[in-house]
């Protein structure tokens, strides 16, 4: 299953999220906070970053990147528009 890094309490976490539900992508929530990471995060967020996100194919740690990879991997329910 797909796993999302941070707590929603995080502007950027939220954003992910937001496309998630968008989306309707099923996902695990793994809380990690600036302040408590897990021994080993650095090898899903090499800057230590949250929100990391975790799939089948790729592990990402930055909002905008995990957001852009969710539309190209999932295109159904669009985030951004088309057109101007």
């Amino acid at each position: 299953m797909s796993k999302l890094y941070g707590v929603p309490l995080s502007p950027m976490v939220r954003k992910v999220l937001l496309a998630l539900e968008i989306k309707q992508i099923d996902y695990q929530l793994v809380p990690v906070t600036p302040f408590m990471k897990p021994e080993g995060f650095e090898k899903i967020s090499p800057l230590k970053k949250i929100p990391a996100w975790q799939d089948d194919k790729v592990t990402l740690a930055d909002s905008t990147v995990i957001c852009e990879y969710l539309e190209d991997r999932y295109p159904k329910q669009a985030l951004y528009p088309t057109a101007a």
